[in-house]
């Protein structure tokens, strides 16, 4: 193989492990307080030690039928054209029901969380009408990446 081809496949291979990377060691993940702090209160007015979970907004680790691929079913990857503002790659988002988690800044890439029961048909809707928008260069679900040793190499 080309070495400039191999090259341009192991970088379009690293890029996703760099951007879920960046937002495992950012720090994103919910702490205990948050989910001390999301406990339902009971009538005497102390936590139940149960968390509120809004059952649209289950996150589910779903496996691709057809290309075997895992990924979590209520999390998508946007990508928006370059010279999109902030404010509009927001609204694009709000407008699909999202809510973002993770802004990259080395690319104008946003990680959104959206309502889904589980089964990654509302990211399917999401992904549907953010593809259609004019200022999304691309959305795709969030997929789980491993680097294969045999690429590493």
């Amino acid at each position: 193989m080309d070495p400039k081809k191999k090259k341009v496949l192991v970088l379009k291979l690293l890029l996703p492990v760099f951007i879920i990377g960046i937002f495992f060691v950012s720090g994103r993940m919910k702490s205990n307080n948050d989910v001390r702090e999301s406990a339902i209160i009971s009538n005497d007015g102390l936590s139940s030690g149960v968390a509120a979970i809004d059952p649209e907004s289950v996150e589910k680790m779903i496996t691709d039928g057809t290309t075997g691929r895992e990924y979590l079913s209520n999390q998508i990857i946007v990508e928006f054209l370059p010279g999109v503002s902030e404010q509009e790659s927001l609204d694009s988002i709000s407008a699909v029901g999202g809510k973002m988690l993770q802004r990259f800044t080395i690319a104008p890439l946003f990680l959104i969380r959206v309502k889904d029961t589980g089964d990654g048909r509302g990211s399917a809707v999401a992904i549907a009408a953010l593809n259609a928008d004019t200022k999304v260069k691309k959305a795709d679900r969030n997929y789980l990446t491993t680097l294969d040793a045999a690429v590493a190499q």
